[in-house]
């Protein structure tokens, strides 16, 4: 019942990635099983502010 979901790699990321919701997933480090590429979908390794905030707009999540 969402309209965005931020996550780390879990079910909700997957459930999310799988509904096609815009999806910010956020892993402390590179799991190539986990990554799905999909068009609604941003995965972060490890990223500072700044690349949180910008993923963040780039997925239409807050205005700039």
């Amino acid at each position: 019942a969402c309209d965005f979901i931020v996550s780390t790699d879990s079910g909700p990321y997957h459930i999310a990635v799988a509904l096609k919701k815009p999806t910010l997933c956020w892993f402390n480090f590179e799991n190539e099983t986990a990554l799905h590429q999909e068009p609604w979908l941003l995965c972060l390794i490890n990223p500072n502010k700044f690349q949180f905030m910008q993923a963040l707009i780039y997925l239409g999540f807050l205005n700039d």
